[in-house]
């Protein structure tokens, strides 16, 4: 009878050790990993990428990367302007999505489709009339 205890004690132990994992397993909250963006200025004249779990995170990372002391901001999507401003939709997009922040006042606007042929034109204005 002592030995049919002791396997029966050793059938439980693994149990009762799986049970407190899983445990573990479906009562820590879910956290995303972090997650690769791109953030701008509203001018895009300054980008960096960043890493972020969440729409706070992605914030924060980007007023530390782009120097911007203001609290008052807006997040939008670079490509069309959407504001980003609930963490359910910030968790649709995709890795690598363009932000642009906008701090108060400011406005998003397209990108210019002329913008590379002005730099362009301008830049063999100068170099003409240099030489």
């Amino acid at each position: 009878m002592e030995a049919a205890w002791d396997y029966a004690g050793a059938l439980i132990r693994p149990l009762t050790f799986m049970g407190s994992q899983t445990k573990k397993v479906l009562l820590t909250p879910l956290t995303h990993s972090a997650r690769p963006f791109r953030v701008s200025s509203h001018d895009r004249s300054s980008r960096r990428g960043v890493t972020a779990n969440s729409l706070k995170d992605l914030l924060s990372k980007t007023l530390e990367a782009l120097v911007i002391t203001t609290g008052l901001v807006t997040l939008v999507l670079e490509e069309d302007g959407t504001v980003v401003d609930t963490e359910e939709f910030f968790q649709t997009l995709g890795d690598n999505t363009h932000f642009m922040i906008l701090e108060k006042g400011q406005k998003w606007t397209p990108v210019s489709k002329h913008t590379g042929f002005c730099f362009l034109f301008y830049l063999f204005i100068y170099l003409f009339y240099k030489y």
